[in-house]
């Protein structure tokens, strides 16, 4: 895989009352994937959804009004893609979808549904 991931299109929700539950997932999932050099695990200091997905190079977007989660987005390589997504499938709503391209022009989604995240790799077709 590139060294750079970027998110094409996101369909992506998941309810704010998830998004502690979530939170505790992903640092469970992502501990120890990498830290400072004083050996600090940065995830440790984390206090919201927002801020784990942060320090694990994703973007979170919410609902202004509710704080649901609305939308992730990626634009560098970040740490631990396929732990993440496989951490918080279980709190994401069904169906909701993250396609991906890196830096080799490999397209890719995560679909999840059943409360588990496929993996779905995608190529470019033109209508003729």
């Amino acid at each position: 895989m590139g060294d750079r991931i970027t998110t094409l299109g996101v369909d992506l929700f998941i309810p704010a009352a998830h998004k502690f539950s979530a939170m505790a997932a992903v640092m469970e999932a992502c501990r120890g994937l990498w830290g400072d050099s004083d050996g600090t695990d940065p995830i440790e200091a984390a206090t919201s959804f927002a801020e784990v997905m942060a320090q694990m190079q994703w973007f979170v977007k919410e609902d202004p009004t509710t704080g649901d989660v609305v939308g992730l987005s990626i634009d560098k390589k970040p740490y631990g893609d396929d732990k993440v997504v496989s951490a918080i499938a279980h709190f994401v709503r069904e169906g909701s979808v993250i396609e991906m391209v890196n830096s080799e022009y490999t397209f890719w989604r995560w679909k999840f549904t059943g409360g588990a995240v496929v993996r779905q790799e995608g190529r470019v077709v033109y209508d003729e």
